[in-house]
């Protein structure tokens, strides 16, 4: 009898840490800058990114700071310096847990962004000796980042993994879903209480999940059940 490879592949960002973590990681880094280059305190320029970001806003953060500390400044440099810090995070404990419990099959991070911001969550998280390989769409072109194919077709050609004998664990169901789905892998929705899209359902049959769970330790059971039926 020929032994099967099974291989299991988790998103990053809010479903093996929390991505806030990461922004307000980034905001000190920010902060730092700033605090040397204006009369406002680190801690100040943080308590108010932080607020703002709270209060819900997005994709402004820095044009807002440079105002509130009335300074002349290129925002794209706040925004390499946000991307490119070393971040301050950690894994969740379900997640770490769930890691310790798949040393038996391959495991892949597939993650949309930009591969330095990427790379380094992934090495702040102490992730580079538990996982087999890293997918990154900034690495597949301009067009590889989900809901396209390419890093899913990447991982299972990479891990000689056929599409049924492999799973992709992800939060955000307007994109996470299409491409394993559409390949023939089985899908998960770690659906946190604290994640981004805690409240978003599936709107289509393409973004519809094979399994939905709270917590990530519930994956190794879940696992071993759909291999058996194979």
């Amino acid at each position: 009898m020929v032994s099967m490879t099974f291989s299991v592949a988790f998103d990053l960002d809010d479903t093996l840490y929390p991505e806030s973590e990461f922004v307000l990681s980034g905001f000190r880094a920010v902060a730092d800058h700033l605090s040397e280059r204006c009369d406002h305190g680190r801690d100040e320029i943080f308590n108010k990114l932080e607020s703002d970001f709270h209060q819900g806003v997005r994709g402004n953060n820095f044009d807002r700071i440079l105002e509130y500390v009335n300074l002349e400044a290129d925002v794209e440099t706040l925004v390499e310096i946000y991307s490119t810090h070393e971040p301050d995070i950690e894994l969740v404990v379900d997640a770490r847990e769930c890691l310790k419990k798949l040393t038996d099959r391959q495991v892949a991070i597939v993650t949309d962004g930009d591969a330095v911001k990427q790379r380094n969550k992934i090495r702040a998280l102490d992730l580079g000796d538990v996982v087999d390989k890293i997918y990154i769409s900034d690495e597949f072109g301009p067009e590889g980042g989900k809901p396209s194919t390419r890093m899913f077709d990447a991982f299972l050609s990479e891990t000689e993994t056929s599409p049924e004998a492999a799973t992709y664990i992800a939060d955000n169901p307007a994109k996470d879903f299409i491409a394993p789905n559409e390949i023939g892998m089985r899908s998960v929705w770690v659906n946190r209480s604290w994640g981004e899209y805690m409240n978003e359902e599936p709107t289509t049959e393409r973004q519809t999940p094979t399994h939905r769970i709270e917590d990530l330790r519930d994956v190794p059971e879940l696992l071993e059940k759909w291999e058996n039926e194979l």
